[in-house]
């Protein structure tokens, strides 16, 4: 018979668990079903119109969920586009549903559920609701070609449902009301009921005995593994993806100096040359040694014209688009700059290119539907402050006919207006995604059926790629960087034109430290000023979180003496006695703050999994 009283019962079942073995044999656990009940993810090809009411609640707060119920841990599922789609169209999914507070200003259900010895609970909503918002997500992408359909074993395998097999009532969730937005959300779980809460008319009963407990610590494991599994996958997943992508742009900044005549076109390497399959491993080494001999690319010297061939002899066409603050779909300005390799032919770059710069030709068209529209509110706009020329003010339709004569021979040309012959072009953007999508609103997509086009440069990444950095820097910090004085930016002309002198800088400047120990000595030194700067910030975060626990001598103005060793007060365990209010330990507990005691070992890796942010999300 367990012992009564609630400090004897909170030592005994601590005791208990400190007891339990790390593998327990097969006859200590109690098996659990062998059939889950059926999901609602098993209709995961209903469309939303017939699903997305949510279904009343008859539960109270505190009143233990349905045996049969099955759940999604919230904090999982409000990453679920970071988590479960594919890159191509998680961007797209978090905008429509998740971003911005979507994600919580739906209408949720949530449970509670304190493991034993907790710091504090772990919150679901229903596998119902999930599925619910999952429909929608399908409803509204499927002429996308985006179905999410994720088998029973995937569901459990990556810990997005969870089933509580165990039937006694300390071991189930418990309900805690209905959200409609994120303050609702918030203040209900900071203020959930305790551990030790039970409703007037719940029956009492003995604490779980050992062979409950140790079943439930084995699948509480096995979540908690899942978790951690996820988590491994996704980010070695991640770091794989990012390598590519950091390859991926290594070579697009090196395609950039051979499009201006700053890198040569190397040949295969013999290690990787096929046709000299042949040789011997000697033969093979000694042919890499000299081909690396003779593929070495000297600094670049400015002072006279560049020593390779300006592949592909291409034309770059940068643009930049600014919209109306208050309605993106209106279009107020359009900046068009245009660099033709062959008009470098034969001239020195100079100093960061400054000598090809001056063949930057751009054009401002100011369009005169929406001339009365300037943004102040959000950037300063300046339409009538263009820098390269004369403002061209010209109606919607004479902008669609403009632009997409800048795509077409003899590509904004003076000194050979009369060319017909059709180049390959670069377009060039300072995150160059969203100004293609304006200019397709206006009906002048650049690249609508156009074959020539062979790729787009975006300045914030070839920057970032050869900075090293993870972070993109704004167009006027990189222009900054190289000294150019960046006048009036957030007029289209202007930053279209600033764009590309920010490109043909980095080549340049790139191209002329290439191979020499100045390249290594200030790479070496933007590493250490990071790892600084990191180093310093975790101190100070570090010294932010422990301010709360700081007790600065005082007795703490309570009955019960201190815990030897400071830290944060543990929690109340399980125990049959009642009450609605938490105690003052329980409050102390910060939110989102996860207290790590001897006896929470054994608990604590399913609660962190589920209540740690992911990375780079959107609020």
């Amino acid at each position: 018979m367990p012992p009564s009283g609630w400090a004897l019962l909170q030592e005994t079942i601590r005791a208990e668990l400190e007891l339990l073995p790390d593998r327990p044999t097969p006859s200590q656990i109690l098996p659990p079903p062998k059939q889950a009940a059926a999901s609602p993810f098993d209709n995961s090809t209903k469309s939303a119109s017939s699903c997305t009411r949510v279904p009343d609640c008859s539960l109270a707060r505190g009143e233990l969920a349905p045996l049969n119920q099955t759940f999604c841990p919230i904090l999982l599922f409000s990453k679920f586009p970071y988590w479960f789609i594919s890159r191509e169209f998680s961007e797209r999914v978090a905008d429509a549903f998740f971003n911005g507070g979507k994600f919580w200003e739906r209408t949720w259900d949530l449970y509670y559920f304190w493991a034993p010895e907790a710091a504090k609970p772990l919150f679901f909503i229903t596998e119902l609701q999930a599925q619910l918002l999952i429909n929608e997500i399908n409803e509204k992408f499927k002429d996308t070609g985006l179905q999410v359909v994720l088998s029973a074993s995937q569901r459990r395998e990556s810990g997005l449902i969870i089933d509580f097999y165990e039937p006694h009532p300390h071991l189930r969730p418990r309900y805690l009301g209905r959200s409609h937005t994120r303050d609702e959300n918030q203040n209900m779980t900071i203020n959930a009921p305790s551990a030790t809460f039970r409703p007037r008319h719940e029956a009492e009963v003995s604490p779980p005995d050992d062979n409950e407990l140790e079943a439930f610590k084995e699948w509480y494991e096995e979540q908690a593994q899942k978790q951690k599994s996820k988590s491994k996958t996704l980010k070695a997943k991640k770091k794989e993806e990012r390598i590519i992508i950091q390859k991926g742009c290594v070579k697009q900044l090196k395609r950039t100096q051979r499009y201006l005549g700053l890198r040569p076109k190397k040949p295969i390497q013999p290690l990787h040359d096929p046709a000299l399959s042949s040789f011997t491993p000697a033969e093979r080494e000694a042919a890499q040694a000299q081909w690396e001999i003779d593929t070495f690319i000297p600094p670049l010297n400015v002072l006279e014209p560049t020593p390779y061939d300006f592949e592909n002899s291409v034309v770059f066409i940068a643009i930049d688009v600014e919209a109306w603050e208050r309605n993106h779909k209106v279009i107020t300005e359009v900046g068009v700059s245009t660099l033709d390799t062959m008009d470098l032919i034969n001239v020195a770059p100079g100093k960061d290119g400054e000598e090809w710069r001056k063949k930057i030709r751009t054009r401002h068209i100011w369009i005169k539907e929406n001339m009365h529209l300037r943004n102040q509110d959000f950037v300063h706009g300046c339409p009538e402050r263009f820098e390269f020329g004369t403002s061209e003010q010209i109606t919607m339709n004479e902008a669609r006919r403009e632009i997409a004569a800048c795509f077409r021979p003899p590509y904004s040309s003076t000194t050979r207006p009369d060319s017909t012959i059709e180049r390959n072009i670069i377009v060039v953007g300072h995150d160059p995604n969203q100004d293609i999508r304006y200019l397709a609103s206006m009906g002048s997509n650049p690249l609508d059926n156009r074959a020539n086009i062979l790729e787009i440069l975006d300045t914030a990444t070839v920057y970032k790629t050869w900075k090293r950095e993870t972070q993109s820097t704004s167009l006027g910090s990189i222009l900054y960087n190289f000294g150019i004085v960046g006048w009036n930016l957030h007029n289209a002309g202007n930053d279209a034109h600033y764009t590309m002198e920010a490109l043909v800088a980095m080549a340049v400047r790139e191209a002329t430290l290439h191979g020499t120990k100045a390249l290594e000595q200030q790479r070496d030194l933007e590493k250490a000023t990071k790892i600084l700067e990191a180093t310093t910030l975790a101190a100070v975060e570090a010294e932010e979180r422990l301010e709360g626990w700081s007790s600065a001598g005082e007795d703490g103005g309570g009955g019960r003496g201190a815990r030897r060793g400071g830290g944060p007060p543990r929690t109340r365990g399980f125990s049959q006695q009642q009450g609605s209010q938490r105690t003052d330990s329980e409050q102390m507990v910060k939110p989102g703050y996860m207290a790590s005691t001897s006896q929470e070992q054994d608990w604590s890796g399913l609660n962190a999994a589920m209540t740690s942010p992911r990375p780079n999300e959107r609020s």
